[in-house]
């Protein structure tokens, strides 16, 4: 799947038409770049692409400073799927333009196309954070792949609000459907290399979710009844399923979540989501068992530190619950809800200063641009102040 990533401000004017005696400090010698530079623009307007590839390799060679020459070989190659030599171009690129989103969303879609997910997801979620995405020609196939990497990643709540996002402005078209239901299903499995039973259990499970945040609230009911009913066994359907009444009706959502519990005692997004509608309803006492079970699961889970944290200190053990709150800030130092936390903690505690400062820093925290994508394990849903 390929789109044209080159919003205008980005894009390299004609390669005859770019100013020579700008093009480095240590110019090449002005006949040889010239000529070389004319005949790659030629090449490529016939189509050439080989020779134009050959042209800008000599160029670059003889100009290494040259951004727009390291742009077209870029590009060159992800249009041709030689996704190493436009990695490699792209990343000349960015050490002459480093802020330029495009390339790192088109380098980004290169390592996705060679498998190296890691570097695909770094080099995408940087894309997004210099506003690759803002650009409507983009932003689809730029989210789309953000939320396959995330969710292979396992972090299957930011993939979710993600794929929220992109289901309400695109089609419900099949490998859409399939990547949402994988990641509502918590199936780190990347659509293509999914089996076919695979593909068909979380197409329907796309389905349903699809129902439910483009609206259908009826319809995505039935759905999930009928996927239910298909597929009994399955603690993490009803999860997905929680996670997306959540914002709407907590308790409708605590209900598939005890459901999930009963399929699987030891999940843990489940218990920890339990533990945090327990906090959200000032029922500290009743979050903590689940959230004491979810951290002796998964002590490296930020979102489990957090939930035990603000439920031991709102039963008032407050050494305690310091204590995992400290372990949740260093995994997390700009989450507002473990800032409420400590504020709250420092109060009782009769530390005004620091809960003056924490209050503060919470405000400060609310009023950033928050991550749409938040209402997750890896970064907590958003409480009701205290």
């Amino acid at each position: 799947m390929k789109v044209s990533m080159i919003p205008t401000l980005y894009r390299p004017r004609p390669v005859a038409m770019i100013p020579l005696a700008a093009a480095a400090q240590q110019a090449p010698p002005p006949a040889a770049f010239d000529t070389l530079v004319t005949q790659a623009a030629a090449a490529r307007d016939q189509d050439d692409l080989p020779r134009a590839v050959a042209l800008l390799r000599q160029a670059v060679a003889l100009n290494p400073q040259w951004p727009d020459g390291w742009w077209y070989l870029g590009m060159l190659g992800y249009s041709a799927s030689d996704y190493a030599s436009a990695v490699d171009a792209f990343t000349h690129y960015l050490q002459l333009v480093p802020s330029a989103g495009p390339a790192f969303a088109l380098r980004g879609l290169c390592e996705f196309g060679s498998a190296d997910y890691t570097a695909s997801l770094d080099d995408i979620l940087r894309a997004v954070s210099l506003g690759a995405a803002n650009d409507a020609r983009n932003a689809q196939i730029l989210l789309f792949h953000e939320a396959l990497l995330l969710a292979h990643a396992s972090r299957f709540e930011e993939a979710l609000g993600v794929y929220q996002t992109l289901v309400r402005t695109a089609p419900p078209n099949p490998e859409l459907l399939a990547a949402f239901g994988l990641a509502g299903l918590r199936d780190p499995t990347l659509p293509r290399d999914a089996s076919l039973s695979q593909t068909e259990t979380a197409a329907a499970a796309g389905q349903a979710g699809w129902e439910f945040v483009t609206g259908n609230t009826p319809a995505a009911a039935q759905a999930f009844t009928d996927f239910f009913a298909r597929y009994p066994t399955l603690s993490n359907a009803h999860y997905f399923y929680a996670y997306l009444l959540f914002g709407h009706d907590p308790d409708a959502a605590v209900l598939q979540l005890q459901q999930a519990l009963r399929l699987n005692a030891d999940s843990v997004p489940a218990l920890t989501l339990v533990a945090w509608a327990h906090i959200l309803d000032n029922t500290p006492a009743g979050a903590l068992p689940y959230a004491r079970k979810a951290e002796g699961l998964d002590p490296d889970l930020f979102m489990t530190q957090l939930v035990l944290g603000r439920a031991l200190v709102g039963t008032d053990d407050l050494t305690e619950g310091l204590d995992h709150l400290q372990q949740a800030l260093r995994m997390d130092p700009e989450n507002v809800e473990v800032h409420i936390g400590l504020a709250i903690a420092y109060s009782k505690s009769g530390k005004r200063d620091l809960a003056r400062r924490e209050r503060v820093l919470s405000l400060a925290l609310t009023r950033q641009p928050q991550d749409v994508y938040s209402s997750s394990f890896e970064r907590a849903p958003a409480a009701r102040s205290p």
